[in-house]
């Protein structure tokens, strides 16, 4: 099945619009302001740990007090054959629960 490049970014142009009406309307905004705030990331699972790391990387840029990490499961070992969640993810982030 082939779908038209045309049509994929059409798409992603209308989802962006209806996430940022939804920021707007729940939020009164679309803006974020999480300087000096102590922000709790909670993931529901890692897989491979590229959410996680791209969600610490954005928030990391916002500039928060505190950034906290909260996970149920997660492999013991990542692809890349290290520790990620007790190695590297700490040194990006404040805690890890």
């Amino acid at each position: 099945m082939e779908i038209p490049y045309g049509y994929i970014e059409k798409q992603i142009s209308v989802m962006t619009e209806e996430m940022e009406s939804r920021l707007i309307r729940f939020r009164g905004n679309n803006k974020y302001n999480l300087n000096q705030s102590t922000v709790l990331l909670v993931d529901d699972g890692i897989a491979t740990g590229a959410t996680v790391c791209a969600a610490v990387q954005w928030l990391k840029k916002q500039k928060p007090k505190e950034l906290i990490v909260a996970v149920p499961v997660a492999p013991k070992y990542m692809r890349l054959g290290h520790n990620f969640l007790f190695i590297v993810l700490p040194i990006y982030i404040d805690e890890l629960v």
